[in-house]
């Protein structure tokens, strides 16, 4: 956890002790992405079981994304490139 750059939590008291992982450690460039914070779920009332709304993952996937992006933003610009080009990435990434 000490060295993690990008850690995914799902809240909502589903996972605690991570938080608790992640507050005995200091990491100034780790990104948490918090999937109860993304979907704006907060009550006592919650049902922490985010990932059976299927409906909402496309949004959860785009702040995975997004947060992968801004930790190598260099590669996210090229495989955007590559994806208005439509070839295929150097990395071997997949096409779009």
């Amino acid at each position: 956890m000490a060295e993690a750059r990008l850690v995914i939590a799902n809240g909502a008291g589903y996972d605690h002790f991570l938080f608790e992982l992640i507050g005995a450690t200091t990491n100034a460039g780790r990104i948490v992405v918090t999937v109860q914070a993304v979907l704006g779920m907060y009550g006592p009332d919650v049902n922490p079981h985010f990932w059976y709304d299927i409906p909402r993952v496309p949004r959860v996937a785009a702040a995975i994304e997004a947060a992968l992006a801004r930790l190598d933003p260099l590669r996210d610009r090229r495989q955007r490139h590559c994806q208005t080009r439509q070839i295929q990435p150097a990395d071997g990434g997949p096409r779009s």
